[in-house]
């Protein structure tokens, strides 16, 4: 080789080092931008798998106003709510496995009176665990929080998310049309995706709307697939993207105490396609839900174990 094309070669070699360098020390510093609180596992001790509860929250404290907008909240500063519930159980051997959960499942609060789950979390995610605990009979090790700021920052740190709508969708409360087809969206339009209830489908040259129950489902799906494909273009990033989506998505999202990089690292390793818990609507509009038959025993096939006892 010659002695030019030896020192070119030098040169991007040590240059690809410092970046993969550089982005392992932002990874690393990035962890410790996470906020932490206490919680509560209501797991049993001596499985070997590990269970996550993963939230969306509607928390408006740190967003920026167009997002604020965009979620509508009138609450008082520090309230929020969980938009998004998902269990994520990962096996000794590192197999996963995701459950979407219709945020207006009714479940017995810690007075005994019936509550929609997402509400459960303006006490916190101990609160809303041991909701899943007396509704779903699934403990939880792990929380995993972020905030809408979160996932528009991540996004479009990663320069969009591709996605694939197979049909024309719309909400104007949600500030989102899409077209039909495999298309990149923004983060503000991924937010809204997510977080779609009142969604309207073009058929037939019509839109369509649906109702609440449809509408919680959309939401409960669309999470599911948002999160799948984030993991799958992180995964397939460059390094220094990663290291940037990391440092940008960070503060944003909350963590339990108990939760070290190891378990992060393995909630995101193998984030799986996952499936939306079956649930039936109830009351007059149908804006609450109830675990459909066989639900509860579909939790069991997926592996998710149960409470403890005390």
């Amino acid at each position: 080789m010659p002695t030019r094309r030896r020192r070119v070669l030098g040169w991007v070699m040590i240059a690809t080092g410092l970046l993969v360098a550089l982005a392992a020390i932002l990874l690393v510093v990035a962890w410790h931008r996470l906020v932490q609180v206490d919680f509560q596992p209501s797991a049993q001790d001596s499985r070997a798998d590990t269970t996550f509860l993963v939230l969306g929250s509607d928390v408006t404290d740190g967003i920026t106003e167009a997002i604020a907008d965009e979620l509508g909240r009138e609450e008082e500063p520090g309230t929020a709510r969980a938009d998004i519930i998902m269990l994520v159980r990962v096996a000794a051997d590192g197999a996963a496995t995701a459950v979407s959960v219709p945020r207006d499942l009714l479940v017995l609060d810690d007075d005994g009176d019936p509550q929609r789950l997402a509400m459960l979390y303006t006490d916190g995610a101990s609160t809303l665990a041991r909701g899943v605990c007396r509704g779903l009979d699934v403990g939880v090790d792990h929380v995993v929080v972020a905030n809408a700021q979160a996932v528009v920052d991540v996004v479009d740190a990663l320069g969009g998310l591709d996605v694939d709508i197979p049909v024309a969708l719309r909400d104007e409360r949600s500030h989102i049309d899409l077209p039909a087809g495999r298309q990149t969206i923004d983060g503000m339009e991924t937010l809204g995706l997510i977080r779609s209830r009142d969604t309207q489908y073009l058929v037939d040259g019509r839109w369509v709307p649906v109702g609440p129950a449809e509408g919680a489902l959309h939401r409960a799906s669309a999470a599911l697939e948002v999160l799948g494909e984030l993991r799958t273009q992180a995964a397939r990033a460059p390094l220094t993207a990663t290291a940037a989506a990391a440092w940008a998505g960070l503060p944003q999202v909350t963590i339990d105490e108990g939760l070290g990089p190891v378990d992060l690292v393995r909630l995101g390793a193998d984030f799986p396609a996952g499936e939306v818990l079956a649930t039936d609507p109830v009351g007059e509009d149908d804006s609450g839900m109830t675990l459909a038959d066989g639900a509860a025993d579909r939790l069991v096939e997926l592996g998710f174990g149960p409470c403890r006892t005390s």
